[in-house]
């Protein structure tokens, strides 16, 4: 995320929430705002004739319907492919990145990808003859879930400056990435972390416990915008200290891997991972509860009619921001 001053202008694509100016950030929440509140008749007349590309080469539930809940919201229509299988990417021709993101670039107006290389919506954008919006690539970043997440957040609480959000996974993955840049950019007042061990092998064979650290850009970015942060060891510390808390599985497959590769594996979360409607009531926490989904075990079914449980929630509001990333990019082409 660019923390200076801004143009005005909204970027091309939305690749990374570092495109975005913090007054570009501001806008679209409070666009996002307006949508929650519009008449789908009327919103519905907004961009009657755009269409919406969709190039997801990896599997989604959230993520594609929420944009093309969006799309359809704004009046526009949907077309592309939920199954690269269906392409002609994946089987004997293996059409380039390229080549796929220029064709479907030319048969609509603004598109989204999702894929499970880093660096792909980069590269997609980059060809793209329309507006492209990263929905998640490989491990980098994900900006419009980490963007629907800070306007939930912000909302709940009036305002998330100094709050203390706590995080409870992988710090590397896509969601966290794109969350944390904002979250720096918006100056909250602390991060607690409460990650998964890491198991390094030594030359003769042993396995040594070592703490996860955070990744590197991630680290930079805090120091420089003099966010704390800090370690914790049990889901309770962060319920009795956290504004918000949001989660992952602490399993989490590779996303920088082929789906097709990928076979479900049973896992079961440790137990200071694990958040309950028992742990909730035990420390009298009034901390937002988000997850961007799908849950394992890690949360429990019996947090979800709590007050402070915005699982569904979450899932169900990004519409209307993903409306307001859509609208800003088009209105940007036909400026």
């Amino acid at each position: 995320m660019t923390f200076d001053d801004s143009d005005g202008s909204f970027p091309r694509h939305l690749v990374s929430v570092r495109d975005l100016m913090l007054e570009q950030v501001d806008r679209v929440l409070q666009e996002a705002d307006e949508y929650s509140t519009m008449p789908v008749r009327e919103s519905r007349q907004l961009f009657p004739h755009a269409v919406l590309g969709v190039l997801f080469f990896q599997p989604s539930t959230r993520t594609r319907l929420g944009f093309e809940a969006a799309a359809l919201r704004l009046g526009a229509r949907v077309l592309g492919f939920a199954d690269p299988a269906t392409s002609r990417s994946v089987d004997y021709t293996a059409e380039s990145l390229e080549d796929t993101a220029r064709v479907v670039g030319n048969l609509c107006d603004i598109a989204v990808i999702r894929h499970y290389v880093h660096g792909a919506a980069r590269r997609a954008a980059s060809v793209c003859a329309v507006p492209m919006i990263n929905g998640g690539d490989g491990s980098n970043e994900h900006p419009t879930q980490a963007l629907s997440d800070v306007w939930l957040m912000k909302r709940r609480l009036g305002t998330i400056r100094g709050a203390v959000i706590g995080l409870i996974g992988d710090p590397s993955t896509r969601v966290f990435r794109s969350l944390l840049l904002l979250l720096a950019g918006m100056h909250v007042g602390k991060v607690l972390f409460l990650v998964p061990p890491v198991f390094a092998f030594s030359h003769v064979g042993r396995s040594d416990f070592v703490h996860t650290t955070l990744p590197g850009d991630i680290e930079r970015v805090l120091v420089q915008q003099r966010i704390c942060f800090e370690f914790r060891s049990t889901v309770e510390e962060l319920l009795e200290e956290s504004d918000v808390i949001e989660m992952m599985p602490v399993e989490v497959p590779s996303l920088e891997a082929d789906p097709r590769s990928l076979a479900k594996q049973a896992f079961s979360t440790p137990e200071r991972f694990r958040l309950t409607a028992e742990k909730i009531e035990a420390t009298q926490s009034k901390a937002l509860i988000l997850h961007p989904g799908p849950r394992s075990d890690e949360l429990h079914p019996d947090t979800d009619n709590l007050d402070n449980s915005l699982y569904f929630q979450q899932a169900s509001d990004s519409v209307f921001l993903r409306m307001a990333v859509m609208a800003s990019l088009l209105r940007e082409r036909i400026r």
